[in-house]
């Protein structure tokens, strides 16, 4: 849908009100860097006003490409852009740097945890490495089929006073900064997960039905009402116009995310017919009978029903298997990235084929207890069996299944077989989430 014209305007959410009980904190000044000099645990949210949205992206690709944006502070540096429109790095204190993109440059604000944000400080950069940014640190957000509330991810919990529930029995709560509950709940709030492109502009009174209300205040007098229903979510600020309405993202799919590489020779008329045995719920492009696309060399993919480009080919299903855990890993929360920096090359993957399933899948996987990691093998090729034509010389299948748990388990560990590129290869990585057995 079209973007409502008021959706350019975000709650003030760090702006002093006159209904403030508190004085509103000074603003601060942003410090000379544009960034922070170690982002370690730090999380990066890509905006877009079309759809209302976050979506999160690896930091490292937007550090990796900070040294060569040529920074000129400047004025003049074009006019906004929607989609995406700015960005926010948030650091483990909550301190926070919020980047606006206009189409010649980018805008800087910072700000100390439970303080406002400075001034915006503008800055000219290099075109050419400013589109190669979008590309790489954007581009993949697109196909995303989940999404972030936008107003959510916005919130601070360094400027929250209380948070008030009452569930869809009645019942009340009241939560304040420093219980371990209020720290829970709001980060499950940032973390609530949507469908992409399901975002509506409702008017602030609407009401759903079974739903559990939620109420956060901030400091400076604005305050959130969010209603939780089993399928939707309506979120509204005491100081915007209307609401936002979403439709809820299904938690754990059975199959998520398995895109599939082509790499022939040459360029190269390819044919990927995929006999999911359950149903598809997403597909980028879209799969009709099977996909008929272009193949080059680099990776690079044109479809042939519309002439899009693309790096890979996305799909998503939903159904009922049966998962064998004999074997395989339970690796803490906290401690999945490193692991699958460590195992994903063992499996064949590429760094560039590894890095995009980190950055998918450890933002589902890190805050969990712990994760109990198997990665299939005959069972996920009949459940999804690839044909591709012309016939590949090497393909790899690398499909992960979890299940968050607990407790940890022992269980012996896998192995895998080296995997060689040869000739016309295909390469496939996706992924299972199990819904947690109650310990």
């Amino acid at each position: 849908m079209e973007a409502p014209t008021e959706a350019l305007t975000e709650p003030a959410i760090g702006t002093p009100v006159s209904s403030s009980s508190e004085p509103a904190a000074p603003a601060q000044v942003l410090p000379d860097s544009f960034m922070p000099a170690d982002f370690s645990g730090a999380t990066l949210f890509l905006y877009r006003i079309s759809d209302m949205a976050g979506t999160e992206v690896d930091p490292a690709i937007f550090f990796e490409y900070s040294s060569k944006l040529g920074l000129e502070q400047s004025e003049e540096v074009g006019e906004p852009l929607d989609n995406p429109d700015s960005m926010t790095l948030t650091l483990p204190d909550d301190s926070r740097y919020t980047y606006q993109f206009y189409t010649e440059g980018i805008g800087v604000q910072y700000a100390e945890p439970g303080k406002d944000a400075g001034e915006e400080r503008r800055y000219r950069v290099n075109q050419t490495v400013y589109t190669e940014l979008k590309n790489d640190c954007w581009s993949d957000t697109v196909v995303q089929p989940d999404v972030h509330p936008r107003w959510t991810l916005l919130m601070r919990a360094s400027k929250a006073e209380e948070i008030r529930i009452t569930s869809m029995a009645g019942e009340e709560s009241r939560l304040l900064p420093g219980e371990e509950s209020f720290s829970c709940t709001f980060e499950e709030l940032q973390r609530m997960r949507v469908n992409a492109g399901s975002f509506q502009q409702v008017a602030p009174e609407t009401r759903l039905e079974d739903a559990e209300i939620i109420q956060i205040r901030f400091y400076n007098g604005i305050r959130y009402d969010i209603q939780r229903g089993p399928r939707e979510v309506v979120i509204a600020s005491s100081d915007m116009p209307y609401a936002c309405r979403y439709a809820l993202f299904r938690n754990n799919p059975d199959t998520a995310k398995p895109v599939i590489y082509l790499y022939p020779e040459q360029p190269t008329d390819v044919s990927v017919r995929l006999d999911y045995q359950g149903k598809f719920t997403y597909t980028y492009p879209a799969y009709n009978d099977g996909w008929q696309v272009t193949a080059y060399p680099d990776g690079r993919l044109v479809n042939k029903a519309d002439g899009s480009e693309h790096y890979y080919l996305f799909w998503e299903g939903s159904g009922q298997f049966d998962w064998d855990f004999s074997s395989g890993f339970c690796v803490p929360g906290p401690e999945t990235e490193g692991f699958l920096r460590k195992v994903l090359p063992q499996t064949g993957l590429l760094p560039r084929e590894y890095n995009d399933f980190i950055t998918y899948w450890v933002p589902r996987m890190q805050h969990n207890r712990y994760n109990l990691i198997h990665f299939a093998g005959e069972p996920y090729e009949r459940l999804a069996p690839l044909t591709v034509t012309p016939s590949p010389d090497a393909i790899l299948r690398v499909h992960m299944v979890y299940r968050p748990l607990a407790s940890p388990v022992e269980l012996p560990p896998q192995t895998f077989e080296p995997f060689e590129r040869n000739g016309f290869t295909v390469v496939e990585w996706g992924g299972s989430s199990i819904r947690a057995k109650s310990d």
